[in-house]
C-alpha cells in the first residue's frame, strides 16, 4: 500500500464530523492493507507507529521537522514564521511548504509505501548520542524529498504524535469489526491482552480471524485494571453487600511483572519497559519457580513508605549508583496474578487469584512481599482497617469485590479506592501538560507555568481546563524545562507548545465557571501535586470527572 492512500484517508476523516463514516473510511482502509502491512497501517491511523511496550521512541520535534523541510524546499525562515502564524501547526506548514515547491524536470520519484515509511521512522527511533540531530533530519528529508504536500503533512504528524484526526484506538477497534466482520467486544478484549492494535488488525484479518484464539503472551504486558473513586467506605461496602476484601493503597508506581523462564520484565502502567531500574526486585523474581505475571505496586520503602516522589527520583534515572539503590530502596508489593504457566487467569474470580499468588510467592523474600488484605465482616471493620492503614503511612484502602474478575484496561466498580473524606472538597484530577510559559524573576529562563487538559467525554480530544505555577520544587521545574523542550511542537511568544505526555495529579480548591476555557469551567487554586512517569494519555481523566465536581461544590454550598 502506497503512503498516499494513508495520509488521503487521514484528511477525509479529519474533514468528517460522523464518528460512524469515520469508522467505515477506516475500515475500507484496512481491508485493502496487504496482511503484511495491515498491523503497521493500524498503527499508523492513530498515530503511532510503534506499540507502546516496544521502547522505541521517535524522539522528534518541530525543529528537526522544519530543519529537513528548510534543506529540501530552500524556503526561508521568515516565510516559515508566516505560515506558523496562519495555521500553528507543523505539518499543515511543511505542507504549505513543499505546494510552493518547483517543479523538477528530472524524472520522477517513487513514491513512498507504507513498509518504506515505517522502517525510515524505525531508523529514527534507533538514532542516538552525538550527531542524533542531524541524523533524524537527514532521515526526515529522505522521506519528504519524495511525499506529495498531503504526504508530507501526515509525516510530520506521524513524527510529532498528533494527526489531528479526531480518530483514536476505541474507534479504531470498531473499524476493525467493522471490516472483518467480528463483535467488537472480542477485538477490544484481544487489545487489552495484547497490548497492540496493530497486531491485533493482523490476527482478525487472517482467515479464518485468528482472535478467539488470544492469550495472554509473556512479555507483552496486559492493559492494567483499575479503581472508581469511593466517596465513602459505605459506598464500597454496600455495592458489594459486605462480600470484599480491603487492601492497603500504596503510594507508589503500578507494574506488571513477567517471568518466563529465567528472564524477567517489568512493565509500567504506561506499559514501558522499566526492568533495569529494579534490579534488586528482578534478582529476586529470577530465583522464584515457576513462570507468571504478577500485578502490583512498587514502593520506596525505608522502614516504611517514602513519599513518591523519591520513586520518581529512582525511575527517572538511566544509570543506577550504588548510593541511589541505597537512598531510594524499593519494595515490590504482589496483589494480583494474571497468569501462571500456561494458566490464563483473569476470568476467575479475585478470591482464588489471590490463593494462586500466595503459592507462587511462597517463602521470605526481602524486596517482594504479598499485599497485606484482610476481609471485614462489617462496614465498622472496614472504617478501622482504613484508619490503619492510614496511620501507618498509606495513601488509604482498595476494596475489591472478592468474586470480581481481572477486567483489562477498564476503570470498573468492581474495585474501589478511597483516599478519606478529608480532602472530598479539595478535588484532584490526573491530566496532561498541553502547553508551558516562561516565568519571571528567579523563574526567568525555566518553563515553570504550565497549561493542562482533560480528554472529552469521547476520549477523542484534549480540553484546556487550568493553568499551574506551584506545586513544584526548584528541581523539578528544572527537570520539566528541559523535558517540555524535548517535546516541542512549536513556540508562541513566551508560550510553547508540547506533545502530550507528560501526566500530573492536579489539585484544586474549587472548580468555578470561567467562559475562557472551552469547557466553560476552570479549576480555581490548582497546584500540581506529582508528576506522574508512570502513567499515559489514557490515564487522563475526562472532562465528565470534572463536571461532576463542580456539581458536587454547588450541592455542598448550598447545604453549608
Amino acid at each position: 500500500m502506497l503512503f498516499k492512500d494513508v495520509a488521503e484517508t487521514l484528511e477525509r476523516i479529519s474533514l468528517e464530523q460522523s464518528i460512524n463514516k469515520k469508522v467505515e473510511i477506516i475500515g475500507d482502509l484496512l481491508r485493502r492493507a496487504a496482511p503484511e502491512e495491515i498491523d503497521v497501517v493500524s498503527r499508523f491511523v492513530i498515530g503511532k507507529p510503534f506499540p507502546e511496550w516496544s521502547g522505541k521512541e521517535l524522539n522528534v520535534g518541530w525543529r528537526t521537522v522544519l530543519k529537513a523541510a528548510v534543506n529540501v524546499t530552500g524556503v526561508d525562515s521568515g516565510e516559515i514564521v508566516k505560515l506558523f502564524k496562519r495555521y500553528g501547526d507543523t505539518g499543515s506548514v511543511v505542507e504549505a511548504i513543499l505546494e510552493k515547491r518547483k517543479p523538477t524536470l528530472l524524472s520522477p520519484v517513487k513514491p513512498l509505501t507504507v513498509l518504506e515509511v515505517h522502517e525510515i521512522l524505525e531508523k529514527i527511533a534507533g538514532i542516538s548520542g552525538e550527531g542524533s540531530f542531524q541524523g533524524r533530519v537527514k532521515l526526515v528529508e529522505h522521506m519528504l524529498v519524495r511525499a506529495s504536500p498531503i504526504e508530507a503533512k501526515y509525516i510530520c504528524r506521524l513524527l510529532l504524535g498528533e494527526l489531528r484526526c479526531g480518530f483514536n484506538e476505541g474507534l479504531l477497534e470498531h473499524a476493525i469489526a467493522r471490516a472483518f466482520d467480528i463483535d467488537v467486544k472480542k477485538i477490544r478484549k484481544a487489545n487489552m491482552l495484547l497490548s497492540d492494535i496493530g497486531y491485533v488488525a493482523k490476527l482478525s484479518k487472517l482467515k479464518p480471524p485468528k482472535i478467539e484464539d488470544v492469550k495472554i503472551e509473556f512479555f507483552r504486558p496486559v492493559r492494567f485494571m483499575l479503581a472508581e473513586q469511593a466517596e465513602s467506605i459505605a459506598e464500597a461496602w454496600r455495592y458489594h453487600s459486605g462480600r470484599v476484601a480491603v487492601e492497603c493503597k500504596y503510594d507508589g508506581a503500578r507494574v506488571q511483572v513477567h517471568k518466563l523462564g529465567d528472564k524477567v520484565k517489568i512493565f509500567s502502567r504506561r506499559m514501558e519497559d522499566i526492568t533495569d531500574s529494579l534490579p534488586e526486585v528482578v534478582r529476586e523474581i529470577v530465583d522464584i519457580e515457576g513462570e507468571f505475571i504478577v500485578d502490583g505496586e512498587i514502593v520506596c520503602w525505608k522502614n516504611g513508605p517514602m513519599p513518591f516522589q523519591y520513586l520518581v527520583r529512582r525511575l527517572r534515572r538511566k544509570t543506577l549508583s550504588d548510593e541511589l539503590l541505597e537512598t531510594y530502596p524499593v519494595k515490590l508489593f504482589a496483589f494480583d496474578i494474571l497468569k501462571v504457566g500456561g494458566r490464563d487467569l483473569i476470568d476467575e474470580p479475585y478470591i482464588s487469584r489471590v490463593k494462586v499468588l500466595e503459592k507462587v510467592l511462597k517463602g521470605a523474600w526481602n524486596v517482594i512481599e504479598i499485599a497485606e488484605r484482610k476481609f471485614p465482616s462489617s462496614e465498622e471493620e472496614c472504617t478501622e482497617i482504613f484508619e490503619n492503614c492510614t496511620k501507618r503511612g498509606f495513601e488509604g484502602v482498595m476494596i475489591k469485590a472478592i468474586d470480581s474478575p481481572y477486567v483489562p484496561g477498564r476503570r470498573e466498580r468492581l474495585w474501589f479506592k478511597y483516599k478519606g473524606e478529608i480532602g472530598r472538597h479539595i478535588h484532584e484530577f490526573t491530566l496532561v501538560i498541553i502547553a508551558a510559559e516562561y516565568g519571571h524573576g528567579k523563574r526567568a529562563g525555566l518553563l515553570s507555568d504550565y497549561v493542562f487538559a482533560a480528554w472529552d467525554r469521547n476520549r477523542e480530544k484534549l480540553i484546556p481546563v487550568g493553568k499551574a505555577y506551584t506545586g513544584l520544587k526548584d528541581r523539578e521545574i528544572a527537570y520539566m524545562t528541559k523535558r517540555l523542550k524535548e517535546i516541542a511542537l512549536y513556540e508562541s511568544g513566551n508560550r510553547i507548545y508540547v506533545k502530550p505526555k507528560i501526566v500530573v495529579d492536579v489539585a484544586a480548591s474549587e472548580i468555578q465557571i470561567s467562559p475562557k476555557y472551552p469547557l466553560g469551567y476552570a479549576l480555581r487554586f490548582p497546584r500540581i501535586v506529582r508528576i506522574r512517569p508512570d502513567l499515559s494519555l489514557e490515564d487522563v481523566d475526562t472532562v465528565e470527572k470534572i463536571e461532576k465536581a463542580f456539581l458536587r461544590d454547588v450541592k455542598f454550598k448550598s447545604v453549608s
